[in-house]
């Protein structure tokens, strides 16, 4: 299981720039993350409507490609 510990350390970088094990736990916490108490977000040049209505797995290859960068609530 990934840790929340693990996730603040993505806060503010950059979706290209993460090695596979981030990429893992960024993905699990936006699959997982309401039950966990977190909300990831994206800033990002890609079309919203593009990244928003897919899975985890292609919401990140999308956006990889454009400037994006992560954005953590804690709830």
């Amino acid at each position: 299981m990934e840790s929340v510990e693990e996730l603040k350390q993505l806060e503010g970088r950059q979706v290209a720039m993460l090695s596979q094990q981030e990429r893992e736990v960024l993905r699990f916490f936006m699959d997982q993350g309401r039950k966990q108490g977190v909300l990831v977000r994206f800033e990002s040049d890609a079309d919203q409507q593009e990244w928003t209505e897919t899975n985890s797995v292609r919401t990140l290859e999308i956006l990889a490609r454009a400037n994006s960068y992560i954005h953590l609530q804690f709830c």
